[in-house]
């Protein structure tokens, strides 16, 4: 790829009105991630779907998971690939997590990327929040990530004689203060990633955390759908897009950034610098 198609591929272009327009239809023709096993939890729309889609066209094997099979079946079924396949599996379940490893191993083999996506989030005021639903977002973003990280940790190191990595999706609010379940889930979130990063880089497992922030995916049903991506208060005008997390988990994934340990890469248009 030029350096001139490298610059289309990536900019973004303010319009008038400063509605921002940002496109990624220059796709690399190069199987550079084909080596690759993927697990993507949460895979089925939002930003898994479109790191597993990406990683596909990448030349990687894909696994995608979820609670909802008709959302990972019409998922594989859009895609459109032979290297896609899922598996139904409730993160919040973590009695099942080694298991679950387990069975996602056998499908193409020994996993060496791992991207945890699945969370799930709550417009609520922190003065509606009641104990069920503090109960729920925790268990998904933070302890569900927890234990999935330890069943994944424990198989990669038993089994992959070159880097593994585990990439987090967290988010831009595991950075900024908040008052709620959702921040606390994050923070966490973001602070496990480091301590795993020390606690896995002995056994060549490269962990990473991506802190995406406001993009418009099936998570918020409140933002735009007519593909408007103008967002005045961020420092560049306009809302994250799917494809700029994908492309920075495929970065992340790829033996170019080996030496990139316990990080937590923030996407987020400069939101977090307010």
């Amino acid at each position: 790829m030029t350096i001139k198609n490298i610059i289309k591929r990536l900019r973004s272009v303010i319009q008038p009105k400063n509605i921002v327009n940002a496109t990624f239809t220059l796709k690399s023709d190069t199987n550079y991630l084909s080596d690759k096993i993927v697990l993507v939890t949460g895979g089925g729309s939002g930003f898994g779907y479109e790191i597993a889609k990406r990683f596909v066209e990448c030349g990687s094997k894909v696994i995608i998971t979820g609670r909802n099979e008709l959302k990972l079946k019409n998922a594989v079924k859009s895609i459109g690939s032979q290297n896609i396949k899922y598996l139904v599996w409730d993160l919040c379940d973590v009695s099942i997590a080694k298991d679950k490893i387990a069975e996602a191993n056998t499908i193409w083999g020994n996993i060496n990327v791992a991207i945890n996506n699945a969370g799930i989030w709550t417009p609520k005021n922190w003065k509606d929040i009641d104990e069920k639903e503090w109960d729920i977002i925790l268990d998904t973003n933070l302890k569900g990530l927890f234990f999935i990280c330890q069943a994944q940790g424990e198989v990669m190191s038993n089994t992959n004689t070159s880097a593994s990595k585990i990439i987090n999706i967290t988010s831009i609010e595991g950075v900024r203060g908040g008052f709620g379940p959702y921040y606390a889930s994050k923070w966490g979130a973001n602070g496990i990633t480091r301590g795993m990063a020390k606690a896995f880089i002995k056994n060549n497992i490269v962990v990473n955390a991506i802190a995406p922030g406001m993009g418009i995916t099936d998570i918020n049903p409140n933002l735009p759908k007519d593909g408007n991506l103008s967002l005045p208060y961020n420092l560049n005008g306009r809302y994250v897009t799917v494809e700029e997390i994908a492309e920075t988990a495929c970065f992340l994934a790829s033996d170019a950034a080996n030496s990139i340990v316990g990080q937590v890469i923030v996407v987020d248009g400069g939101m977090s610098l307010y």
